[in-house]
């Protein structure tokens, strides 16, 4: 979208809809979905939305680091958070998907979580997907409104255990309590989780 004045300038909105970039499967998906919702996605997928968006970044752990797995188990009802540098959202964009990992073949729900303090109360950003299986798992946001302001991620599941990383970590925290608001020290690894963001509008 562009506003054109009459002194010859032009302000221009720069948006790339995020279906155009999903498989028919994965359009499927969007079109079923409910606007601010996330909906599971194929790898493929995933890998299609983040390369659309030039700006796109990776919050959380990178792509070597969430690939390795311990196969040892972190208990799904306690939130996660990792350090603060690898947990922050920057103010002014759009979360468009996360993934992680589970250590039990069944069927859970994940909730991702956000804040504006790290290691403050935290809330469920949206909805809480079904995460089956055993497999790393990716999911996508249909339509997110804008993140305006600094804000720090983690997750949580409804009951299992995630698996973990290989990665070990200095300061990242636990909470075994709803609301996530009393934040326990952790230094080793962590469960698996990534999430990506973007300042251009994905719709």
């Amino acid at each position: 979208m562009a506003i054109e004045f009459s002194a010859g300038f032009t302000i221009s909105t720069i948006s790339v809809g995020m279906r155009s970039l999903l498989s028919s499967t994965g359009q499927a998906t969007y079109d079923a979905t409910t606007t601010g919702n996330f909906f599971s996605c194929s790898l493929a997928d995933y890998n299609a939305v983040f390369a659309g968006y030039t700006d796109a970044q990776k919050v959380g752990m990178d792509d070597a680091t969430f690939n390795t797995s311990l196969n040892a188990a972190y208990t799904g009802i306690c939130a996660s958070v990792l350090p603060q540098s690898n947990s922050t959202i920057p103010a002014n964009t759009y979360i468009l998907g996360f993934a992680c990992k589970m250590i039990n073949n069944s069927n859970y729900t994940v909730t991702p979580l956000i804040s504006t303090t790290y290691k403050g109360t935290y809330a469920a950003i949206s909805n809480s997907p079904v995460m089956v299986g055993t497999n790393r798992v990716y999911y996508l946001r249909k339509n997110p409104p804008i993140t305006s302001v600094i804000s720090y991620v983690g997750h949580v599941a409804s009951t299992g255990n995630f698996d973990q990383a290989t990665t070990s970590y200095t300061n990242a925290g636990f909470d075994c309590s709803s609301p996530y608001s009393t934040w326990n020290n952790r230094n080793g690894t962590m469960p698996h989780f990534q999430m990506f963001v973007t300042t251009t509008k994905p719709y």
